[in-house]
């Protein structure tokens, strides 16, 4: 990583309904800790520059927040008000439930971003299929 951590933007996917989980997500605990206050560290490992993409009422005391513009669109509708609220060249786009990435992974990835400057996106093929998986917006 080149150490501009300026040029980097990493933002926060909290805004889910967890109708699955049946509470919130990002306050469920492991270890003590919330698995949105994991990720927000993990996103300051990489950048000085965090935002939590979800309800600005329920996140805004923890970090900046961005709100979806198209709602009821799911993890593509966060991504489309994330990249369009961006003011960086490089943006780093993560699921509150992922506690278990490190931050040696999220360098490595910044580290391949800036040095392969023709790469546009990395979209993970998992689970049988690409992630995330499309919806319906209405």
């Amino acid at each position: 990583m080149d150490g501009n951590l300026a040029a980097l933007t990493v933002f926060i996917l909290a805004g889910g309904k967890s109708t699955r989980m049946g509470t919130d997500k990002a306050f469920v605990t492991l270890n003590g800790r919330s698995l949105l206050d994991r990720m927000l560290d993990l996103g300051r490992s990489v950048s000085s520059n965090v935002r939590i993409i979800g309800d600005a009422r329920k996140f805004s005391h923890f970090a900046p927040v961005v709100e979806d513009i198209f709602q009821e669109c799911g993890p593509l509708g966060g991504i489309h008000a994330a990249l369009g609220s961006s003011t960086t060249e490089f943006n780093l786009i993560l699921g509150v439930d992922l506690p278990f990435v490190t931050p040696a992974l999220l360098q490595y990835l910044v580290a391949r971003a800036q040095s392969n400057p023709s790469a546009v996106v990395t979209v993970p093929h998992a689970a049988g299929g690409w992630q995330p998986r499309g919806v319906q917006c209405r």
